[in-house]
């Protein structure tokens, strides 16, 4: 393997390994967007469409890329199928358009995309934006070098290092934002955290999402469902209305 400037293996031998899956429809684009990763040392692999992306996902089982890159300009109606993507890799999801919507962003951001950017003037400003969201989001994620290898609450025992979660000894499949959430609970167990903290330390900006609390709930909610059901006892999440929520390990009835 060999580390490019990113700290990214992307060669092993003769075989490119590809660090970016980018979904777009303009070949002249992407080719160009190519050339200045390529002086990165990074690989670049193109869908034309939404479901030839989550085919290659499912082909390489979810392969961990760096990002998936989605234009929305060249590929119209991505967000129908944006949950489903989001459902078959843990990958980060950017999605960049010509110019910037916050509605829209909102819209992308809930259904999984972990950040929502405008095009700039050239290939080597859109390579400069995207290092520079995942600046962002890695920096979210330093917390997860210091933690121990094991997280234990109850009957819950999650794994950041390898992402697993297992209820009463069950395995417990959870998608990348629940996970994100369930980690950060656990590493705070018995402590309210406000919507805010919980919006900050998932998604890591608050420009141009209108219903923070809306998006949190959301999700805190279906973590909520998934728990209950998995341990077959309530009470692991409570919520203080219009402050947050407070995980702790609730008693046996």
């Amino acid at each position: 393997m060999i580390k490019t400037q990113l700290g990214i293996s992307t060669v092993a031998g003769d075989e490119i390994v590809y660090a970016i899956l980018a979904v777009d429809a303009d070949i002249d684009l992407y080719e160009r967007q190519k050339v200045e990763w390529e002086k990165f040392g990074v690989g670049v692999r193109r869908a034309d469409t939404m479901h030839e992306a989550i085919a290659i996902l499912r082909q390489t089982h979810g392969e961990e890329y760096l990002f998936i890159a989605i234009s929305e300009d060249t590929v119209p109606n991505f967000w129908l199928e944006l949950k489903l993507m989001r459902d078959e890799t843990t990958s980060k999801i950017f999605v960049i358009s010509s110019t910037f919507d916050s509605a829209k962003k909102a819209c992308v951001i809930r259904l999984g995309a972990d950040a929502y950017d405008q095009y700039g003037k050239s290939a080597r400003e859109n390579v400069l934006i995207a290092i520079e969201l995942l600046k962002r989001q890695n920096h979210q994620e330093e917390l997860h070098d210091k933690i121990l290898p094991v997280l234990v609450e109850g009957g819950i025992v999650v794994s950041p290092s390898r992402r697993t979660v297992y209820v009463n000894a069950s395995p417990l499949n959870l998608k990348k934002i629940e996970f994100d959430i369930l980690v950060y609970f656990m590493l705070n167990c018995d402590i309210v955290l406000t919507y805010q903290q919980i919006f900050e330390r998932i998604w890591g900006y608050n420009e141009g999402v209108s219903d923070e609390h809306s998006l949190v709930w959301d999700h805190v909610n279906a973590l909520r469902r998934r728990l209950e059901r998995a341990a077959g006892l309530r009470g692991y999440i409570t919520n203080l209305k219009d402050i947050g929520y407070r995980f702790s390990v609730p008693l046996p009835d």
